[in-house]
């Protein structure tokens, strides 16, 4: 989930439903480009995969533009060329290269931006748009998922999508209702058996398995 023991972070990637059950099913976050229905409406045309940062300790992302949120390992920016830049569309921030020999560094800086942001009121406003990564290959999700966050709990999609991860051996991954921290999600992986935790939930979501 992180790199070292100072910034514990992982990425993210915000989808619709059907979406989702594409991605699980092709094993893979495909490029913006190559849209799967027509519910990609924040990407499309684009021929990158988009992700959000999220520091353990700033907590600086607690919501989405969709429903699911996929959580992403930090291995990533060690085996892939990592664009970043400040704020959707605004500014190129840097790039990290595939083993970079100065990612601890960047990583460092990262950080410092993401901590406080220097950008315009409106990206301000919203904590998902003022930073993103952007790829330039598709993401195996076998490899880098460690967990699913859920905005907003529907019984019968968590059914489908609890029944699909087990159909492609993704057992060990579990559906949060909000984000967890790091050391949550180690935990969780030790565990082999998929769940719906709701351990950050309010009293009056449930989920009952029919």
């Amino acid at each position: 989930m992180y790199m070292d023991n100072k910034y514990k972070f992982y990425f993210m990637h915000s989808t619709t439903y059907n979406n989702l059950l594409s991605i699980i099913e092709d094993e893979e976050i495909r490029l913006g480009d190559e849209p799967v229905d027509n519910e990609r409406v924040l990407s499309t045309g684009h021929d990158k995969v988009y992700l959000n940062i999220r520091f353990d300790d700033l907590k600086n992302i607690n919501t989405s533009p969709h429903r699911y949120v996929l959580l992403l390992s930090a291995q990533i920016l060690k085996d892939y060329d990592v664009e970043v830049d400040k704020g959707w569309g605004h500014a190129s921030f840097m790039t990290i290269t595939k083993n970079d020999p100065a990612i601890d560094s960047k990583i460092k800086k990262i950080y410092n931006f993401v901590k406080k942001p220097d950008l315009p009121k409106m990206l301000l406003s919203i904590d998902f748009m003022q930073h993103q990564f952007l790829l330039s290959q598709r993401v195996n999700i076998k490899k880098y998922l460690i967990g699913i966050v859920s905005m907003h709990f529907e019984n019968s999609e968590l059914i489908t999508i609890r029944d699909k991860l087990i159909e492609h051996d993704l057992d060990h991954i579990t559906i949060y209702s909000n984000y967890p921290t790091c050391d949550y999600l180690i935990n969780d992986r030790n565990q082999k058996e998929i769940k719906i935790d709701l351990s950050y939930a309010s009293n009056n979501i449930y989920f009952n398995e029919q």
